[in-house]
């Protein structure tokens, strides 16, 4: 800045100089160029925004309950949060696929199915070890005692077999008869099932029992066929003493001791 004296006024004044000017224009570009950018923001965060307002909110939701110290919640919503990314994998192979780009849609179903699975296999176990976790500790009924273990698990035999003995195409009359028996003897078994985890607990243990019953019968059936699996291609000699016999025998006894035996009421005393 200098100082110049005004003829007119017989007063000194003061004059930008040409750095002061170059000055000034350089704010106004710094301002120009601020205003830019945040418009260029506000355009980009308004579409993206919407796109990924569930991201956002599933964030949002797994970060609150993870700072109020809950870990299950966040656990359980692993399962969604998988579910959103296979579909926005989706909505983007579509995409891209529409202006020629190289993926290929039958892929994107087969990671989708990945992701299914994945997601349900994680679900399943924060539920069962919460289940059993508390059945442990005796704040949870899934089963009552053996009987009622049995009673209930009845239908996750006879609800399939009663379906292929009925529809039998070239079955007889006696076959059909005697699958229909075993379809209503499932029904049953399964209602029965249901309503033992509503009569047993209250309010949301309800619902956690439900699924832990249901669990415990659909568990107990996958290790038996496994074994029955194994030792069937033992006898066959497909497989050797150990991989046939000793391995799944070992696994089956582990499963059953500590996945499966916890859930009966009546041996909780024996932990």
């Amino acid at each position: 800045m200098s100082v110049r004296y005004n003829d007119r006024t017989g007063m000194f004044e003061e004059v930008p100089s040409l750095s002061d000017r170059m000055g000034g224009i350089g704010q106004f570009l710094g301002r120009l160029a601020s205003w830019l950018l945040k418009a260029i923001v506000w355009m980009l965060k308004v579409p993206l925004g919407v796109v990924f307002y569930p991201i956002v909110k599933w964030w949002a939701f797994v970060k609150e309950s993870w700072i109020d110290g809950d870990r299950f919640l966040p656990c359980v919503m692993v399962f969604p949060g998988l579910i959103l990314i296979g579909l926005y994998r989706l909505v983007f192979t579509v995409v891209f696929s529409a202006i020629g780009d190289s993926f290929s849609e039958a892929g994107t179903w087969d990671m989708l199915k990945v992701v299914f699975v994945i997601g349900g296999f994680v679900l399943f176990v924060v539920f069962y070890g919460r289940a059993l976790a508390e059945a442990r500790h005796g704040s949870l009924v899934v089963y009552r005692d053996w009987g009622d273990f049995a009673k209930s698990a009845v239908w996750t035999i006879a609800v399939p077999v009663g379906v292929a003995w009925t529809f039998e195409d070239h079955g007889d009359l006696l076959l059909r008869c005697a699958g229909l028996a075993l379809l209503v003897l499932g029904i049953v078994s399964f209602c029965a099932m249901v309503s033992g985890a509503f009569r047993y607990n209250s309010g949301s243990e309800r619902w956690l029992s439900l699924f832990a019953r249901m669990g415990v019968s659909l568990m107990m059936m996958f290790a038996l066929g496994r074994l029955q699996e194994k030792l069937n291609r033992y006898r066959r000699g497909e497989l050797g003493v150990i991989r046939g016999a000793l391995i799944p025998l070992a696994v089956f006894v582990w499963m059953f001791n500590s996945l499966i035996r916890p859930m009966i009421r009546t041996e909780r005393g024996r932990w």
